[in-house]
């Protein structure tokens, strides 16, 4: 996970709360191996410094939001995935990303964000 960098959500957008700072990262998944792996069920979730879990962005004017609701589906090696951090929550976010499957481990990410 990198790029953790905050954008400007469309009017379209889901899960964006006027007035909180939409952010997104950046995820890339590895194949180490010769045999493809699906990535269909792969969720990423994010929690604020309190612990709070964040809402999901979707935002359809975003290239990478063009996926389902909750699951990563890597057409190529990296995605993108938008989240909104409450105002009242602090700069710091913690990521999870889950493939969903039980021959593989999960990774987390911690970064911080600089609100202007």
């Amino acid at each position: 996970m990198s790029g953790l960098e905050t954008f400007d959500p469309s009017p379209a957008a889901a899960g964006y709360i006027l007035g909180d700072t939409a952010i997104q990262v950046t995820v890339t998944i590895e194949n180490g191996t010769d045999r493809p792996v699906d990535t269909d069920l792969t969720r990423v979730e994010a929690r604020d410094d309190g612990g709070a879990k964040l809402e999901e962005i979707i935002d359809p004017s975003k290239a990478w939001a063009r996926r389902s609701r909750r699951h990563v589906n890597l057409t190529a090696r990296s995605s993108a995935v938008g989240f909104c951090l409450p105002d009242r929550a602090g700069d710091s976010v913690d990521f999870e990303v889950t493939p969903g499957f039980l021959d593989y481990r999960s990774a987390t990410w911690s970064g911080s964000i600089s609100r202007s």
